[in-house]
């Protein structure tokens, strides 16, 4: 989904496809450490979490991880708005 808003990407997911939290893409990049090492990388929407910055129940934001001067940062951004570099992470759960 790269290239992609949040919400344009969720709105596109497979039928089994669901989007990878904060917890699930924070834990991946803890076991593989090399995944982010350049600015020039795929940064990481955590699109299976929302965020309402207002406590007001709407989902206006999303955590991502990227990779600025060799230092990994975690924060949220506007959930409708597509960045070039950026793309939700995603899994697939089994067929029934």
């Amino acid at each position: 989904h790269a290239g992609r808003s949040v919400r344009r990407g969720r709105a596109v997911y497979a039928k089994t496809e669901f989007g990878h939290g904060a917890l699930s893409v924070g834990s991946m990049l803890l076991t593989h450490p090399k995944r982010f090492v350049r600015w020039e990388q795929l940064h990481t929407d955590c699109a299976g979490d929302e965020f309402a910055p207002g406590a007001d129940g709407r989902f206006v934001r999303a955590p991502y991880f990227r990779c600025h001067d060799s230092l990994l940062w975690f924060d949220t951004h506007d959930a409708a708005y597509p960045r070039d570099y950026y793309g939700s992470a995603s899994g697939f759960s089994p067929q029934p």
